[in-house]
C-alpha cells in the first residue's frame, strides 16, 4: 500500500523528486569543491560559508592554475571576498607565466575605479574604469610598445565625447566624436605636423556631409565626397 502510494505521488508531482536529485548532486558537488580547495596545504588561506546554500567563498582567497602541468604552482587570482561570497577592494589576476593578466578594484561584487589589463609580457595594454561594472570615465588603450593608441571616454557604458587615436611616437593623428556610443560629428585624420588631411562629418554612425582630402601644406582640396545618410553621392558634371 505504501509503495503504491509512493508509485502515485511520484506520478502526480514528478518536478519534486527531480528538484531533489538535482539538489543532491549539487550538494555533492559543492562539497566536493570545498575538499579539493581544503585538502590543497594548511596554510591555503581560502575559506567557505558552509551555513548557506550553496556554500561561497569568504575572506582571503588565492587561487591556482591546477590545470596547467606547466605552471602547477602559479597564481590565476587573489582578492578578498566579503561575507556574502561577494569580490571586495582591490584584485589581481595573472598570465599562466605569473605576469599579471589585470588588476583592479570590487565594491560588493561590481567593478568600480580603475582596472588595467596586461599583456603576457606584463606590459600595460588597456586602463579602463568603471562605476558599477560600466565603463564610467577616461579609457586608454596602449600599443604593445607602451605608448598611447586611443583615448576616450565613457558614461555609463558608453562612448562619448572627443576620441583620439596616435601613431607609435605617441603623436595624435585621428581625432572624433561618440554620442551614446555612436559615431556624431567632426572626424579627423592628421599628419605628424597636426596638419589636417581628412575631414569629414558622421551622423548616426554614418558619413553625412562633405569627405575631403586636403593639402593643408598649399591649402588645397584634393579631393572631396559628398555623402548623405552613409551613401556616397553621384559627383554633378
Amino acid at each position: 500500500m505504501i509503495r503504491l502510494k509512493n508509485i502515485l505521488l511520484e506520478q502526480e508531482k514528478p518536478g519534486i523528486f527531480q528538484f531533489r536529485k538535482q539538489q543532491q548532486e549539487k550538494d555533492k558537488k559543492n562539497k566536493e569543491l570545498i575538499q579539493r580547495y581544503k585538502s590543497r596545504d594548511n596554510n591555503y588561506p581560502n575559506k567557505w560559508n558552509t551555513d548557506v546554500t550553496p556554500p561561497h567563498p569568504v575572506g582571503s582567497w588565492i587561487a591556482y592554475h591546477d590545470q596547467n602541468r606547466e605552471y602547477p604552482d602559479k597564481v590565476s587570482y587573489k582578492g578578498q571576498f566579503n561575507d556574502n561570497g561577494k569580490q571586495q577592494g582591490y584584485w589581481e589576476y595573472f598570465h599562466r607565466n605569473g605576469e599579471p593578466r589585470m588588476t583592479g578594484s570590487w565594491d560588493v561584487g561590481k567593478k568600480v575605479k580603475t582596472w588595467t589589463y596586461f599583456s603576457k609580457k606584463g606590459i600595460a595594454i588597456r586602463k579602463e574604469n568603471y562605476k558599477n561594472s560600466s565603463l564610467d570615465g577616461n579609457y586608454i588603450e596602449y600599443y604593445k610598445s607602451g605608448d598611447k593608441k586611443t583615448t576616450g571616454t565613457y558614461k555609463n557604458g558608453k562612448k562619448e565625447d572627443v576620441w583620439s587615436g596616435f601613431d607609435l611616437g605617441g603623436i595624435e593623428i585621428k581625432t572624433y566624436i561618440y554620442k551614446n556610443d555612436v559615431l556624431n560629428g567632426e572626424y579627423k585624420e592628421l599628419d605628424t605636423d597636426k596638419n589636417i588631411m581628412i575631414k569629414a562629418n558622421y551622423k548616426n554612425g554614418k558619413l553625412d556631409g562633405i569627405w575631403k582630402k586636403l593639402d593643408m601644406t598649399n591649402k588645397t582640396v584634393l579631393d572631396s565626397i559628398t555623402y548623405i545618410n552613409g551613401k556616397k553621392q553621384k559627383k554633378k558634371k
